[in-house]
Parts: structure tokens; sequence; C-alpha cells
């Protein structure tokens, strides 16, 4: 099997610029970990379609009648479907009132009632909070992990890594919050950028991990991998700068084709890892740690499926801790790691 080694580059192939990568990114999570006691919370949680989908216990909502199941139509007078205008409304403060306009069943006259609600918003309580900090330290597992790895031992696979780790691991930190909405969109838009370039480097790195593979000699190899994830982030800056009513067709249309192409990505890194698997042999898996990185990566992904199709069966159950499954993703970065810094 004549198959060129990703095994060494040159140690100061892009140093520069991935380790200013990796300080703004770890900048941006540190601001976001700075943020947490800054943000307020009402205590109601809406999904994508503005149903209320949990009420918090010892919360402004809890002291309220608004349920499970009801429907918000507006949010301090804008109608939801108003995505530009609710987008633009500025973040509450600790001890600021928010108004939401709720249908609600009333069975009594079996029918939907209109009611309002003002809710005054506190900060996070340290269940909250800790959560909240839980993601950004899985953020910076994401970030630190690959990083530490490619310093230690500089080769092809392990600098692929650093952009896998930035990416995904941005996607956990939050940021800090800014009032303008110009800027927030503008920031928002760079943090896509990076997520979804670092969803398109996972595959990148599955190419080449643990043997360069032939693809990657065609010529239009490095678009194909990573063009889906520049047409992602042209849907999100569509989404960020020109909102489509939330009830459009566009926005179905978006929510598809985002979700095909994440979900692509997703599919093609599991059939490429468990391929590459398939194809090393027992001593190589055996050296380069690749039993550890598979079963870490299927451990880490399990918990998080399991409370993903609980969520889409029934929104209101949960699993005891489902909330923190996401903390067993950090196998992933752990094992690749290791895995990438064995090949020398």
């Amino acid at each position: 099997m004549n198959q060129e080694s990703s095994a060494h580059v040159p140690s100061g192939s892009g140093k520069g610029v991935l380790l200013f990568l990796g300080l703004a990114v770890a900048f941006w999570g540190v601001l976001g970990w700075m943020d947490i006691n800054q943000q307020g919370y009402g205590g109601v949680t809406l999904n994508r379609d503005f149903i209320v989908t949990a009420v918090d216990p010892n919360t402004p909502a809890s002291m309220s009648t608004i349920d499970v199941g009801d429907q918000v139509t507006h949010i301090e007078r804008v109608p939801v479907e108003d995505v530009a205008q609710l987008a633009r409304l500025d973040r509450t403060d600790i001890g600021e009132r928010r108004v939401y306009w709720v249908d609600k069943f009333d069975p009594t006259v079996d029918e939907y009632v209109e009611m309002d609600y003002r809710l005054r918003h506190v900060a996070l309580d340290n269940h909250a909070k800790s959560k909240a900090r839980a993601r950004i330290i899985v953020g910076f597992c994401f970030l630190l992990m690959p990083l530490a790895g490619w310093l230690i031992t500089p080769n092809r696979a392990t600098r692929i890594l650093v952009m896998v780790g930035a990416g995904l691991g941005l996607s956990f930190m939050g940021g800090p919050y800014m009032v303008s909405y110009d800027l927030r969109a503008m920031f928002a838009a760079v943090e896509g950028l990076f997520v979804y370039i670092g969803l398109a480097a996972m595959i990148h790195f599955l190419l080449v991990f643990p043997h360069l593979r032939p693809f990657l000699s065609r010529p239009s190899a490095k678009k194909l991998i990573y063009l889906p994830a520049l047409a992602l982030w042209l849907l999100l800056c569509w989404r960020l700068f020109v909102p489509p009513a939330s009830d459009s067709f566009v926005n179905i249309v978006i929510d598809v084709a985002t979700g095909l192409i994440i979900g692509g990505y997703l599919l093609v890194g599991l059939i490429l890892l468990l391929r590459n698997f398939a194809r090393t042999s027992s001593g190589e898996r055996k050296a380069l740690g690749f039993n550890t990185m598979l079963i870490g990566s299927l451990v880490a992904l399990l918990p998080v499926l399991v409370g993903n199709i609980v969520a889409a069966v029934s929104p209101a159950a949960s699993l005891p801790g489902q909330e923190y499954y996401f903390l067993s993703v950090v196998l992933i970065p752990m094992t690749w790691s290791l895995a990438a810094k064995k090949l020398g």
C-alpha cells in the first residue's frame, strides 16, 4: 500500500497564524466567562417556534401562570415572526422587566386566550452559572489539547487538528455581549466562519490521519472539503444581515440546508473514522492509540445523541443529568490529540 505519510511538516509552518488563532479564541472565551455574571434570566425556555418548553423553579416565570406548551406571540410588542426586529432587542439587564404576550389554552372556555406577562429578569443562579462555565471549559479543552499536541509534535495531522479544535471550541465559548446589533451580527458571522471551517477541517484531518488518503492528491479535493462550509457561512450571513421571517419559506429552506450540510459533515466524519479504523492494522492501531480514539469518540457522542433523541421525542422530558451530557465530548479532543501526536 503506497500511501504518503501524514507525519512531519516543518515546525514553523503557519506557526504564527495558528498561535494567533489560538490566542484569539482563548481571549473570546475569557470574555465569555466574565460575561456570565452580567446575564439576566426570566426563567422561561423557548424552542425555535417560541413555544414554552421549560419553566425553571424559583424564577420569576415560576411565580406566574405561564406554563409549558404556551405559545409566545410577541416580546416587547414585537411579533415573534419579525426576526429582524426581535434580534435588535437589547439583552435584558438584571432587574429589568420584559413583557411577553402568550396564547394560553383556557379549559373553562375551551379556546386560547391572549395573556401578557411582565417578567423581571434576575441574575443566573449558581446552577446556571456552573453550567455556562462548564461549556466554556469544554471549549478550552477543544482549543488547548490540540494546540499542545501540535506544539509538542508538529506534523500535518496535529496542525489541522488545531483548526478543528479552535473552530469547534469557539462554539462553546459564548463570548461577550455587545449592545450594538450590527456588532453582534458581525462577530456572530466571524464566529460562524471559525466554527464551520473547524467542522470542515475535521474531515480534512480524517483524510490525513493515520495516512494521507489519495483523495487529497486531487486538485479539487480541498474545495470539496471546505466549500460546503463556506456555503453554510453565507447562509448564516444571510440570516444575520437580511433575516427572513421565522415562518417564511426562505427561513425553512435555510434551516433545511443548514441541517443537511452540518449533518453531512458529521455523517462523513463518522464514516471516515470507521473506515480508517477498519483499514489500519491492529499493530498500528495500538501504536497510534487508534483504539482509544475510536472508543473515546463513540463514548463522547452517545450521551449527546441519546439526549437529543429524548428531546426530539418528548421536549418536556429529561434524563437524569441530561443538561451536563455535553461534557462527554471532551473525550474527542483528548483522544484525537493523543493519537495525532503519536504520528511523530
